[in-house]
């Protein structure tokens, strides 16, 4: 069985980001919201995070005049169920994925 994990470590606005806050928004997908964080340019331009989501897709959005950058990464990892479905250990994907995107404002 294979396992993808994504761990979710910041929040951040680039540096042409207006003047305003910048709040963005977690859905999951249960369709429940939660807040991440608040940024300012000024007074706070990143939020570190510790989300870790193990086979679960998870909705962003942000409220704010500017788009806001969240990075993270993803790990794949197999457990052995008893059955192999494949040749050999080469068709297993290993690794370490980094996960980098942006949320743009709604409206």
């Amino acid at each position: 069985r294979r396992t993808k994990t994504v761990h979710l470590t910041q929040l951040a606005l680039p540096g042409s980001a207006k003047e305003g806050h910048h709040t963005v928004y977690a859905q999951d997908e249960d369709g429940s919201e939660y807040v991440l964080g608040t940024l300012n340019i000024t007074t706070c331009p990143n939020v570190k995070l510790d989300i870790l989501l193990v086979d679960q897709e998870l909705g962003l959005r942000v409220e704010g005049p500017s788009e806001v950058h969240v990075t993270g990464y993803e790990t794949l990892s197999y457990e052995d169920d008893g059955y192999d479905e494949y040749d050999s250990e080469d068709d297993y994907e290993y690794g370490m994925y980094l996960v980098s995107t942006h949320v743009w404002p709604c409206g």
